[in-house]
């Protein structure tokens, strides 16, 4: 098995919805959980930005936000959101706790990865 066969196996063993998007906020990797959680098909969020899964109000400053962050990144939580913080396919608000992780190099391209925890077992790791 490959190294990265091997990284998107422990992906998809994560007991948290992980989001893995590249610069643009393309979804690039999604695991069972994010499917699971949000209630959309890994074709349907492959290459959507991961704006979606964010509420409206906070869709807008969030590219901005995105950069920042690549410019200067750190393991981080970017936020414990009430109830409405997140929304699934059917817009129904979800309460997630979103944590940041330092971007990774695979294959010579840097990816973010998201790790998206329903707000009832939120722990900043």
């Amino acid at each position: 098995m490959t190294t990265s066969a091997q990284f998107i196996a422990l992906l998809e063993a994560a007991p948290d919805a992980m989001v893995i998007i590249d610069r643009d906020g393309r979804m690039v990797h999604i695991n069972a959980q994010t499917e699971k959680r949000f209630g959309y098909e890994r074709g349907q969020l492959l290459g959507q930005r991961v704006e979606l899964l964010i509420p409206e109000r906070f869709r807008g400053q969030h590219p901005s936000h995105r950069e920042r962050y690549f410019q200067e990144p750190r393991t981080r939580p970017i936020g414990v959101f009430s109830a409405a913080a997140n929304v699934d396919q059917q817009a129904e608000a979800l309460g997630v706790s979103a944590y940041l992780k330092k971007p990774v190099d695979l294959n010579g391209v840097l990816r973010l990865i998201e790790r998206l925890v329903g707000a009832a077992a939120a722990q900043p790791q």
